[in-house]
C-alpha cells in the first residue's frame, strides 16, 4: 500500500483471507488421527501409513483439495469450527497452496538464509583474482580493479555470473 502497488481495498481483502485461513488452519490442526484412521475417513490411500496426522498434514501430504477433506470430517460427525464463511473457494485454494507449498517455501527461505550468509563472506585484502582457476580473463579484471571486500559485492559488479561467485567463494574456502 505504502509503494502504491496495492490499493487499500485489495490490502483489505487480502488480509480478511489471511484471517480465514488461518482460522480454517487451526480447525484442521486439531483435528488428529491415525494415517490408516484418516485413509478410511478420505476415501483413499495417501501414501503415509504410520504415525499420527492432523487435518493440515493429510492436505499437505496427499492429492486432496482441502475441501474434500473438510467434507470427509463434517460426514463422519467431526465437529468442527469451520463456518461456512471460512469455507469460502477463495480461502480453500489459498489454503490449499499454502499446505501443499510450504516444504518448498521453507527450503527456500533455508536456501536464501544461506545465501545471504554466504554473501557476508569477506574477502581478504591480498585476494588475487588471477589466482582463482576458472575465472574468465574479463571476470579477472573487473575483480582486481573494484576489489570487493565481500561476496556480496563481487554478485553486484557488472559482469559477473554465478560461476564466477562460486569459483571465488572455492578458493576462499
Amino acid at each position: 500500500v505504502a509503494l502504491g502497488c496495492v490499493g487499500m481495498e485489495r490490502r483489505v481483502a487480502y488480509e480478511e483471507k489471511r484471517a480465514l485461513a488461518d482460522a480454517c488452519m487451526s480447525a484442521l490442526r486439531s483435528v488428529r488421527h491415525s494415517a490408516p484412521r484418516w485413509n478410511a475417513l478420505v476415501g483413499s490411500s495417501f501414501g503415509v501409513t504410520k504415525g499420527c496426522l492432523d487435518g493440515a498434514e493429510v492436505i499437505a501430504k496427499s492429492q486432496l483439495p482441502a475441501q474434500a477433506v473438510i467434507r470427509s470430517l463434517e460426514q463422519h460427525a467431526h465437529a468442527t469450527t469451520l463456518s461456512a464463511a471460512l469455507l469460502r473457494p477463495d480461502v480453500l485454494a489459498f489454503l490449499d497452496a499454502e499446505l501443499k507449498y510450504a516444504g518448498y517455501i521453507q527450503k527456500s527461505a533455508h536456501h536464501l538464509d544461506k545465501l545471504r550468509r554466504l554473501e557476508a563472506l569477506s574477502i581478504p585484502a591480498a585476494f588475487d583474482p588471477a589466482a582463482v582457476h576458472g575465472l574468465s580473463a574479463e571476470a579477472r579484471d573487473r575483480l582486481a580493479a573494484a576489489r570487493p571486500n565481500t561476496l556480496r559485492d563481487v554478485r553486484l559488479l557488472a559482469g559477473q555470473n554465478d560461476t564466477a561467485q562460486r569459483l571465488i567463494l572455492r578458493h576462499l574456502r
